[in-house]
């Protein structure tokens, strides 16, 4: 049970949903797909990835994501000046969205690298652990008081506290660790929404 409730938690990312929506937006409009038959296919891929998610169960701190982030954030930028300069009247909207969006995730990407969240030794963690984390940071936790919650190893505490960093949903400040909290809900946050947003550049800058 606690996994099925972070995996169903794992799809109210506000940070997540907006990207995913304005790639649904932008397909639909290059493809001329009414709204009846984009809403319909909606449920299958949220549910597909749901499942996906169910059945791993466990994420751990990884370079890959990140690269495939960043090629994909690439790939966006090139897709959306193509579209801007091949349908300069009906989509040069949907041109110049795909390339703000392309360069956010390619950015955050490098940024993340700058962050370098990662270490020797780190291991997959649980994504309610994850969920448990994100409850315990309200306020800036240390990674001593983040374990003390969790009851868990230094090494596991560290693996969280990367994953959470290289998410956008844990940062780091003078006084710890404290969550963004952009899971949609009471206790979301658009500071925290904000704060994420702006991460490539308050890092890379």
């Amino acid at each position: 049970m606690r996994r099925l409730r972070a995996t169903v938690r794992e799809f109210t990312r506000a940070s997540a949903l907006l990207v995913i929506g304005w790639y649904l937006l932008a397909v639909s409009v290059l493809l001329g797909a009414p709204a009846a038959e984009l809403s319909a296919s909606l449920p299958f891929a949220v549910g597909g990835a749901a499942l996906g998610t169910y059945l791993g169960g466990t994420i751990r701190p990884s370079r890959l994501r990140l690269w495939a982030q960043l090629l994909g954030g690439v790939g966006s930028v090139g897709v959306g000046v193509w579209v801007a300069w091949t349908y300069p009247l009906s989509a040069l909207w949907v041109g110049v969205g795909t390339v703000l969006v392309g360069g956010w995730l390619a950015l955050d990407a490098v940024a993340v690298f700058r962050l370098d969240p990662f270490f020797d030794g780190a291991v997959a963690v649980e994504y309610g652990d994850l969920h448990e984390t994100i409850g315990a940071a309200d306020a800036p936790r240390s990674l001593q008081e983040i374990g003390d919650r969790l009851g868990a190893t230094d090494t596991y505490v560290r693996s969280v506290v990367a994953v959470l960093q290289s998410r956008g949903d844990l940062e780091r400040q003078a006084k710890g660790y404290v969550a963004n909290n952009l899971y949609l809900g009471p206790g979301f946050s658009i500071h925290g929404l904000c704060r994420r947003l702006i991460r490539p550049l308050r890092v890379l800058t």
